[in-house]
């Protein structure tokens, strides 16, 4: 017996259709909500890493100018010939070694100016940029161990030169404030300086006043130094602009309403050089 034969239908194959138009429009939307998104996470990411960098960079110069000026100011008035065998107070023995004028001293810039800071010191290495002082006497600020022999006092072991470092603002190589010393600039991004002076002057070893340069009544009773500096970014990595106004022992500086960073450094230095010879009667600590 023979077996049925069984006959499958095959059934043509449909046509293939494309995309409907409304099909294409909601894959583009999605596309371009995907590419929106991916564009601001990398806008995002982008601006972030652009302020820490800024920041960073901040940082970077505002502690190293505060500390540069810091380490200038703490070998002010160093000078090492003890005197033993000269009459007179050790601020006076200061006075005959650095020709009669403060080791410290400065500019007064008033009305939100900046201000301008210096400093001498004895040395037989190099000044504030690396240079190794010259020697000899300059008009009414150094003199030479010719000079200081002639005034009666030892100059054995004296170095020949003194130090004159002059700190102050001026524009950088980068087109932004910077701090200069002598004329190098050595820090950019620093937009402010203002210095206070803290003065002992009934001689206990106290501070009296603090008065900003052209207040000081004598500047030989200074015993210690504030600093403030301001610190901004190079670049401007903010969208929002900086609003602030900064306070500077009293000096209110208000910069240009940009998109930079700012910050405030400030340190208060004792001249131990001055301070450790302060001859003081009461047993106070000197230049407290």
């Amino acid at each position: 017996m023979m077996k049925p034969i069984i006959v499958t239908k095959i059934n043509p194959p449909q046509q293939q259709r494309g995309v409907t138009l409304v099909e294409m429009m909601i894959s583009l939307v999605i596309g371009l909500i995907i590419m929106i998104g991916v564009t601001q996470i990398f806008t995002a990411n982008r601006e972030t890493y652009s302020i820490q960098e800024s920041l960073g960079k901040l940082q970077e110069n505002g502690q190293y100018a505060i500390n540069f000026l810091i380490r200038q100011l703490r070998q002010t008035g160093y000078y090492p010939n003890p005197y033993g065998s000269v009459s007179g107070t050790k601020i006076e023995h200061e006075q005959l070694a650095f020709g009669g004028v403060s080791p410290v001293s400065g500019i007064e810039g008033g009305n939100n100016v900046n201000d301008t800071l210096i400093t001498a010191y004895y040395t037989t290495t190099t000044d504030c940029i690396g240079d190794a002082p010259t020697g000899g006497a300059t008009a009414a600020q150094a003199v030479t161990p010719t000079s200081l022999s002639a005034a009666g006092i030892p100059v054995a072991g004296i170095p020949a030169a003194i130090a004159i470092n002059r700190f102050n603002i001026a524009t950088g190589a980068s087109g932004r404030p910077s701090l200069f010393c002598n004329d190098i600039e050595i820090a950019e991004g620093i937009e402010s300086l203002q210095i206070r002076y803290g003065e002992d002057t009934d001689n206990d070893g106290l501070i009296d006043t603090y008065s900003d340069f052209d207040q000081v009544n004598d500047m030989k009773t200074v015993m210690i130094v504030q600093i403030a500096i301001l610190a901004a970014t190079i670049r401007e990595p903010n969208r929002e602009h900086d609003i602030k106004t900064y306070n500077l022992f009293g000096t209110i500086i208000d910069p240009i309403d940009d998109g930079r960073i700012r910050r405030v450094y400030s340190a208060t230095i004792r001249l131990r050089n001055r301070c450790n010879m302060l001859q003081v009667s009461n047993g106070s600590r000197p230049c407290a």
